[in-house]
């Protein structure tokens, strides 16, 4: 059975419908990526909607597609104008912008793709066989289990919060009050619908997604101020066959990159920052000085600086999607995104995802294995034309974005209620940026706090209403410790370690 959802998962991968919108969703990505102030979290929360039209597979594909493009597109403008279109590539700035400055930007861009592509080739394939390793862990998993899993990943909302705990705990549990919202699941009380018949479904959490990452950031970019910026062009004194051979001499630097930001994609809150940059780092301290490839120093284009730091950019993928298939935990905003869209679609993270949607799992990296093999293609052949993407006037994307994500909000349950809760949460999301709350703890709190919620009550009808029958079996017990030791660490943790270096 397994092996027959395995070939069919490679089919459904291949598939040239699935192949089509992987094109379609990379070129959309990269134009995200590439642009400062956009970024994968706000295309997948824009385009969302879209995905209906898709079968389920797909739609899982395309909002992928959409984090792995704008995760490469992000490098476009690092390297080119010294500011990362993502997160994931600033550390590619230290080594990238200085090749730029060489006159080097071909090369730069040329070793990004082949970065980026490669590492997400190996990274896809070492997922895949994670996959059938954890297979009969998650099999494993009761009710209960699963309930305790869901809570972990609310209590680890202090972790994925910037700033302050206190404020990343307060948004949290701000998504979890959110998502209580209509009818109680498993009894018919109403909660929080002061007598609106259009809530009794409770606020759309596509509405919500939409509002906080697509018009917040609009609303920040309109604030900050936005036009057209102008890069450099793209030169090189180097051939693309001696940058490729270039490439391949540093299979070390290629392989340890890659694994380190398939492992730290998997942390939940670290995501591609931490491992960009631990890449980076790890590539300065194993490298102890001049080669006879007679590089500059670390942060003035040495090439393979910028080797380490985009070969984990992609990788941390695959890292960051197999827990929040498996578990449904996600880690950072676009994996986030990634679980609503799961739940949009009827699947539900979990045993079920590598038990009857064994298939579905198998070619979401069947995928990500093609859409690697496209951005080498793409970063390549067009590198000459990439800084296009870096001249667009931002001040045509804002009104596209608003009235894109109005529109698809609206469209997906007709009710004017969500365009009201996007405005309002597009504020809010707004003021949380400016005050340093989490975005993606109050994301974590909507879409985990109902998952939560359904499994508490299902473990304590099989459980007769015993609170003890939930954590009677050594795994679930060992998840209830570790959730209290999340939240204890995370809460009283900070005080006692500020209370010992004041006794020092």
């Amino acid at each position: 059975m397994i092996v027959d959802q395995f070939l069919e998962g490679i089919a459904l991968g291949f598939n040239i419908e699935t192949i089509a919108i992987i094109f379609l969703s990379l070129i959309i990505s990269i134009i995200f990526g590439a642009l400062p102030g956009l970024g994968g979290s706000i295309a997948m929360a824009l385009f969302l909607p879209i995905t209906l039209v898709f079968e389920g597979h797909q739609a899982l594909i395309f909002l992928i597609m959409m984090y792995n493009g704008a995760m490469y597109g992000g490098s476009i403008s690092a390297i080119l104008m010294n500011v990362p279109g993502t997160a994931g590539a600033a550390a590619s700035t230290l080594d990238g912008y200085p090749l730029t400055k060489r006159g080097r930007s071909y090369e730069a861009l040329v070793l990004s793709a082949l970065s980026s592509g490669v590492g997400g080739i190996l990274a896809d394939i070492l997922a895949i066989g994670m996959i059938f390793l954890i297979i009969p862990i998650i099999l494993f998993l009761r009710t209960s289990d699963i309930f305790l899993i869901t809570l972990l990943g609310i209590t680890l909302i202090a972790f994925v919060s910037e700033g302050s705990v206190i404020k990343g705990i307060l948004a949290g549990m701000f998504g979890l009050l959110i998502s209580t919202i209509g009818i109680a699941p498993g009894i018919p009380n109403l909660r929080y619908t002061f007598g609106f018949l259009s809530l009794y479904d409770g606020l759309s959490f596509l509405a919500i997604l939409i509002g906080v990452f697509a018009l917040a950031e609009m609303l920040q970019l309109i604030s900050t101020g936005s036009g057209t910026i102008s890069a450099v062009e793209v030169t090189s004194t180097t051939s693309r066959m001696e940058v490729i051979r270039y490439y391949f001499r540093h299979r070390i630097t290629i392989i340890k990159s890659t694994i380190i930001g398939l492992v730290v994609g998997a942390i939940p809150g670290s995501g591609a920052a931490v491992s960009n940059f631990a890449a980076y780092a790890e590539q300065t301290r194993s490298d102890s000085g001049p080669t006879e490839d007679s590089e500059p120093a670390y942060g003035e284009g040495n090439r393979k600086g910028l080797i380490a730091a985009e070969g984990a950019n992609n990788s941390t993928v695959d890292g960051s999607v197999l827990p929040t298939i498996a578990f449904g935990i996600p880690g950072s905003g676009a994996t986030a995104l990634l679980l609503g869209g799961m739940i949009l679609h009827g699947f539900v993270p979990g045993p079920s995802m590598v038990d009857e949607n064994l298939a579905v799992t198998i070619s979401i990296f069947v995928a990500l294995f093609v859409g690697s093999v496209a951005i080498l293609f793409f970063g390549i052949v067009f590198v000459t034309k990439l800084d296009y993407l870096t001249k667009i006037d931002i001040d045509y994307i804002i009104p596209f974005v608003v009235i894109l994500g109005f529109y698809g909000t609206y469209a997906f349950r007709v009710n004017m209620v969500d365009i009201l809760t996007v405005f309002a949460f597009g504020i809010l999301g707004y003021y949380m940026k400016k005050y340093d709350y989490s975005i993606i703890a109050l994301i974590i709190g909507v879409i985990l706090g109902p998952i939560a919620e359904r499994n508490f009550i299902r473990a304590l009808q099989i459980g007769d209403g015993s609170y003890v029958s939930i954590i009677d079996s050594p795994l679930s017990f060992v998840l209830f410790v570790l959730v209290i030791a999340v939240v204890v660490s995370s809460t009283i943790g900070p005080a006692l370690l500020r209370r010992i270096k004041a006794g020092e």
